[in-house]
């Protein structure tokens, strides 16, 4: 399997069994991942579990406002050091 870290919110519906294959933890359909990336499972999730649909678009919506908060905080706490030097 893959030694990269895998980032993506919808990994949490998934296991990979390949390269290219995912099984859906929720039904334990194969999708296949012909490109390696996640768009045909986060396209499966989206299509085929409306519960599951839900929890990954306010996972994902919710890692936004983090990283974003946490873009703006650093730069306001960068703005502040370059004054005081």
């Amino acid at each position: 399997m893959s030694a990269k870290k895998k980032t993506s919110l919808v990994w949490n519906y998934f296991e990979e069994v390949s390269e290219t294959a995912a099984k859906c933890l929720v039904c334990s359909r194969i999708v296949k991942r012909p490109k390696g990336n996640t768009s045909n499972l986060t396209a499966h999730v989206h299509r085929d579990h409306d519960k599951e649909s839900s929890e990954l678009q306010q996972k994902e919506s919710r890692r936004r406002l983090e990283t974003q908060f946490n873009e703006e905080v650093s730069e306001s706490v960068a703005r502040r050091l370059y004054i005081l030097k």
